[in-house]
């Protein structure tokens, strides 16, 4: 029975493992990014800053993990508290972003 039940778990666990993605963001600009919110598009609310005392200096990266696959927006705030949203950020499975110069010149402020 024991079997069983840590079979059934186990299972469980890796369904919902295969539903997350995880998102590793790159930064190619000539920013250095101070603070990361990830939300749902449709969210009127952002989450937590995930890098929390990280930074994303350039030419660095850093990894979001265990993100639920869907359409996200993201809050980038740089060293002089200037916001980026870039909307509508398709996520699944590993992947990765790269923040460019460009992506911030064309960014939601």
């Amino acid at each position: 029975m024991k079997t069983f039940v840590l079979s059934c778990l186990l299972s469980v666990a890796t369904a919902v493992s295969a539903l997350a993605a995880q998102l590793t963001v790159i930064n190619s600009s000539d920013y250095v990014v101070h603070h990361l919110h990830v939300s749902p598009s449709k969210s009127r609310s952002w989450g937590p800053d995930q890098l929390g005392k990280a930074i994303i200096g350039r030419a660095e990266r850093f990894t979001v993990s265990n993100i639920p696959e869907g359409t996200y927006d993201l809050k980038l705030v740089d060293e002089d508290e200037d916001e980026c949203i870039v909307e509508n950020v398709e996520v699944s499975g590993t992947m990765t972003w790269t923040l460019t110069d460009t992506v911030i010149e064309n960014c939601v402020k």
